[in-house]
């Protein structure tokens, strides 16, 4: 780096650093508060969205909503960017409320360096975030609730450096006709995203949905997923677009109640299939299935001739019920992509291997012939749970403290 550009640089870090030293904090209260007043103590807060939303903030300035109330009227919209959204006080996370009136709880586009903490978002029309464009997002220890008529619950489009953890995205579903799959999260171009420690809990689409949504730099480049339960959703993670994956650590539980429930699965975009997944690696997972209804899958992959080079290794795939509904541990629609398992335990309760897997049209109709065939030569049949029902093991999962706030 020349002198000129060292100069530049260490004149702009300056910069942000006497913005940041004199952000403010300002307080929203909606019982107590009054748009007249200052906002810069709890005693004098503002009250509405709307006061928020016509103030010019500086670099660094946090808003606060008082735990225990609930904010509606008005969509929050950030107007700058390097601004925290959080929460003050005891009690309840603070409830921005759209009344399934208004398309979003909050929106925001074209701006940077914007946190969400401790807040929940309620019953937006279509989403309960909405954000286009925002590089180095943070979303910590939120609520999204999307009350069963939504889109998604949160969309993220072309977006770089997000980071979304210890939160919570449940209660997605069809309430309008444009939107018969809706998400928890979709993650609509973009990329370098972590998403750890989270919940996604009854949605009726995708727990996480991963899509090129014509991303201009092609596939969505080594999101990380990591630490994060999926419980009753029909597809719990689906994935059509990433560069360099990296899926571990997880807990997915499929939705025993609809037949076709997914445990993760790889596809592609039909308009944009050249930007299929590639290089992913799903690793030291667990997946609880069910098949209590018909056709319930550990893991597809829908075609692989676009999609190639996914690594799955030492995950568990663990069937909690003894009669296959046509469902299979892996199934492969089509496709020629190379495909790499080893070392995963699998295991079906009453140990019936019958229907294990299908790759291509290729049936394996147990774990032997799959193991014959090259796959897992390190893996295992057996019972990772030690004979305990599927009701002790998941009682014993859900002790896990994923959700802080």
């Amino acid at each position: 780096m020349d002198l000129v550009k060292i100069l530049k640089y260490i004149t702009l870090l300056s910069i942000i650093t006497v913005q940041l030293s004199f952000a403010s904090t300002y307080y929203v209260d909606a019982t107590n508060g009054n748009d007249n007043n200052s906002g810069l103590s709890p005693n004098s807060a503002w009250q509405t969205i709307n006061k928020v939303n016509n103030f010019t903030f500086a670099s660094g300035d946090i808003i606060a909503f008082q735990r225990g109330q609930i904010f509606n009227g008005y969509t929050l919209l950030p107007n700058t960017s390097y601004l925290t959204f959080t929460s003050y006080g005891t009690g309840n996370l603070p409830v921005i409320d759209a009344q399934n009136t208004r398309q979003y709880c909050a929106q925001l586009q074209d701006k940077s360096h914007i946190t969400f903490r401790s807040i929940e978002f309620y019953n937006g029309a279509v989403e309960c975030l909405d954000v286009n464009t925002v590089n180095y997002l943070t979303i910590d220890s939120c609520l999204f609730d999307g009350n069963y008529h939504e889109a998604q619950t949160v969309y993220i489009g072309e977006s770089y450096y997000t980071y979304i953890g210890h939160s919570v995205f449940k209660n997605a579903a069809p309430g309008a006709a444009n939107y018969p799959y809706p998400h928890g999260l979709y993650l609509g171009g973009g990329g370098y995203q972590t998403v750890e420690y989270n919940k996604f809990i009854d949605n009726t689409g995708d727990g996480i949905h991963v899509n090129v949504n014509v991303n201009p730099n092609g596939r969505v480049p080594h999101p990380i997923v990591r630490y994060n339960w999926f419980e009753g959703n029909e597809e719990n993670y689906q994935d059509q677009a990433s560069d360099s994956l990296e899926f571990y650590n997880n807990v997915i539980v499929d939705n025993p109640n609809v037949p076709y429930a997914v445990g993760m699965s790889f596809s592609q975009e039909g308009a944009y299939a050249q930007y299929a997944v590639r290089n992913s690696k799903v690793y030291n997972n667990t997946f609880i299935m069910s098949d209590s209804l018909t056709g319930h899958i550990g893991i597809m992959i829908h075609n692989a001739a676009a999609i190639d080079n996914l690594t799955f290794k030492n995950n568990i795939i663990f069937f909690a019920n003894s009669i296959r509904g046509n469902g299979y541990f892996v199934y492969q629609q089509s496709g020629s992509g190379t495909l790499h398992f080893d070392n995963n335990l699998f295991f079906r309760v009453g140990g019936s291997q019958a229907g294990f897997a299908n790759l291509q049209g290729i049936a394996y109709s147990s774990f032997t012939a799959w193991q014959s065939a090259g796959y897992d030569p390190h893996g295992a049949w057996n019972n990772p749970f030690n004979n305990n029902s599927s009701s002790d093991i998941l009682r014993s999962l859900r002790k896990i403290n994923i959700i802080s706030k």
